[in-house]
């Protein structure tokens, strides 16, 4: 534990222990926004049976400095992190202690709060007038996530909102009120509702229109793009170019037979490298890409996407002989990619090879690649090869002898996960990893491992700034760790492992996990 870490803690004691109500002076008025926002975010991560109520943590939050509030630790999913199954009674307790703090913040202003989570299943006892009531109190609200149980209209009070999150299902959303309120908000560039993997006409209409309505939106979420782009082009007429910089193409399954009526027949089967093409001429803005690929053909067309910096792409539905194409690709837009990842885990007759090499030939500029699938390493890379770069490395199946060429090259590498790592005897690991360590690796995940107790305590060992790590521990016990002489943390947690190491997370995308 570190002592900032026992400060933390520290003050949470005293404030639940009361020892702050006898000083007259608020002790917490000449914080930082900085601590104090790492304060209340350290306290809404407790669960909720060690979360101190609102009434111990009034001089905390009367400081007015707070800048990110999130209370999803009230959701009733939270609950469920208790050894037992939540009662009525722990859903309705959460919910009141909940709109405690609601009516407690509500009675002061924040015109610091930029950030505000609010949790699903919320509010139940809460009337709106007062959810209404703090919302008001914050005038410099721009990111707010929302469910919906709350009457949506209260968004219209936050007239500087850039950035809106709905939890929803799709039928339980007035989309004809939705678009009134954002296009009051004038400044509102990402707006995304946290629905099921189906597009429907409905939700295909709705954000075709907001597209039209609010120019300025630079992202609609994970839905289907390439699905509104294309109801754009046929059914409002537009040809005009959009400032979207994220984008989901061809990711959504589509169950809705009116689909079919206004679009044609299923467009990815046969019209994919067209649509790509009217995507790629309507939005000359995007940074960002998460593409599953219906034909080979389509990947010509990403040329012209001239921002690029972060490129998914998904081969699992792809037919026909496709890396000649993408290395082809990779040749013209390989130098502005930061961040790159590829998916082929499908068996097949001829199963891919992936050339890391070639395609870091190609990437001079990558920080992360991650390669779902079979790859091969040469060591015969160019002087400005984007090997050298590499900070974060997720690969799939790979041959001992390529991960010892390949990890000899990447000198910066801080961050590698192996989802199948190779078998190395005790004396091979000592010799090769140790003269090759990986001097600056801070965070190592093995999913499927090969390697004998020694070898991995050896591995571990050459690995002088390792800070986190994951192995399975059915296979090895974690007292290894207690034998490497510093502290290194066994994240049991693939989820919390991702949060803390995915170098893809800062793109907002969460489903890169091998």
């Amino acid at each position: 534990m570190t002592l900032y870490d026992a400060c933390k803690i520290k003050t949470i004691d005293l404030l639940k222990s009361g020892e702050f109500d006898e000083i007259r002076k608020n002790q917490f008025s000449n914080l930082s926004p900085q601590i104090v926002d790492y304060l209340v975010e350290y306290v809404f991560s407790l669960t909720f049976s060690d979360l101190p109520s609102s009434e111990d943590l009034h001089f905390l939050l009367k400081n007015h400095r707070l800048r990110r509030l999130d209370l999803s630790c009230f959701s009733i999913y939270s609950l469920f992190s208790i050894p037992s199954l939540p009662s009525s009674m722990d859903v309705i307790e959460a919910d009141q202690e909940c709109n405690s703090f609601i009516e407690l913040l509500s009675k002061e202003t924040w015109p610091d709060l930029r950030s505000l989570i609010l949790p699903p299943f919320a509010f139940m006892h809460c009337p709106p007038s007062k959810l209404e009531a703090f919302l008001m109190t914050a005038p410099n609200l721009e990111y707010i996530h929302v469910n919906d149980n709350i009457d949506l209209s209260m968004l219209n009070n936050c007239s500087k909102l850039k950035n809106i999150n709905i939890h929803a299902r799709s039928d339980d959303i007035d989309f004809d009120e939705l678009i009134d309120i954002l296009t009051s908000l004038k400044n509102i560039e990402t707006f995304e509702i946290c629905i099921d993997n189906l597009a429907t006409y409905r939700e295909i209409k709705f954000f075709a229109t907001i597209l039209k309505l609010c120019p300025n939106l630079i992202s609609i979420g994970n839905l289907d793009s390439l699905m509104v782009i294309e109801y754009c082009k046929k059914s409002l007429s537009h040809v005009g170019d959009f400032k979207l910089q994220k984008g989901f193409w061809g990711k959504k399954q589509i169950q809705d037979n009116d689909v079919y009526e206004h679009l044609g027949a299923f467009p990815y089967t046969v019209q994919f490298p067209s649509m790509i093409k009217t995507a790629v001429s309507c939005c000359p803005s995007l940074k960002v890409l998460e593409m599953l690929v219906y034909h080979k053909d389509g990947l010509q067309y990403l040329n012209c996407l001239y921002n690029l910096t972060f490129l998914c792409l998904d081969f699992k539905v792809c037919e026909e002989s496709y890396l000649d194409t993408l290395l082809s690709t990779l040749n013209k837009i390989g130098h502005q990619l930061k961040h790159l990842s590829i998916n082929d885990e499908r068996p097949r007759r001829m199963p891919v090879k992936f050339p890391i090499d070639g395609i870091c030939d190609r990437c001079v500029n990558v920080e992360s690649l991650q390669i779902k699938g079979l790859c091969t390493f040469i060591d015969s890379l160019e002087d400005g090869s984007g090997i050298r770069r590499l900070r974060r490395l997720f690969i799939g199946d790979i041959k001992s002898k390529d991960l010892l060429l390949l990890l000899k090259c990447c000198l910066n590498l801080t961050e590698l996960r192996v989802k199948n790592f190779p078998y190395f005897s005790n004396s091979e690991v000592r010799k090769y990893f140790r003269i090759h360590s990986c001097w600056n690796l801070r965070k190592l995940c093995i999913f499927n491992c090969n390697l004998s107790s020694n070898s991995l305590k050896t591995l571990l060992e050459a690995s002088k700034k390792l800070e986190k790590v994951f192995f399975p521990k059915f296979l090895y016990n974690i007292s290894i760790l207690d034998e490497l002489n510093r502290e290194v943390k066994f994240v049991d947690n693939l989820d919390k492992f991702h949060d803390a190491v995915s170098g893809f997370n800062s793109c907002k995308f969460n489903d890169f996990n091998i």
